[in-house]
């Protein structure tokens, strides 16, 4: 019987994420590249979409290929890769969020660095975080 561990979930949460993230920065390069001339903020927001877009799509398909390998030093490149692909799809819609105005961008960013603040509570109120240490204890 496969019963679903904190690893396994975890896997299919950055699945989730690598094709979210590249979505988002595919549809803002694609939306921006229509506008005739760019702003400083929005130019910066289409670099930055232009990195994540090949790192995130990179990531997911590293998570949809690769079976799940218990030595991390094996994957320390993919997660180099989704990380900088994360933060530059991050970086990338608060320079859109700028671009209205400095306030929009400000509360975008404190807003999501709340989000961020909420999600690594509740991961340790329930305990995954230790769940996902045990299941590599046990298996090391």
């Amino acid at each position: 019987m496969n019963t679903p561990t904190a690893k396994n979930t975890f896997f299919q949460s950055n699945r989730t994420s690598f094709t979210a993230a590249a979505g988002v920065a595919s549809l803002g390069a694609i939306t921006l590249l229509t506008r005739d001339n760019l702003t400083g903020a929005l130019d910066f927001a289409l670099y930055c979409f232009a990195i994540a877009t090949p790192l995130n799509a990179a990531c997911l398909l590293v998570q949809l290929t690769t079976p799940q390998v218990e030595d991390l030093s094996r994957t320390r490149l993919a997660l180099g890769a989704g990380i900088v692909g994360q933060l530059s799809t991050f970086i990338g819609v608060s320079a859109v969020f700028v671009h209205f105005s400095w306030g929009v961008g400000t509360t975008f960013i404190l807003s999501s660095l709340f989000a961020l603040v909420i999600w690594c509570w509740e991961l340790n109120f329930h305990g995954l975080i230790e769940d996902a240490e045990d299941d590599t204890d046990k298996q090391g």
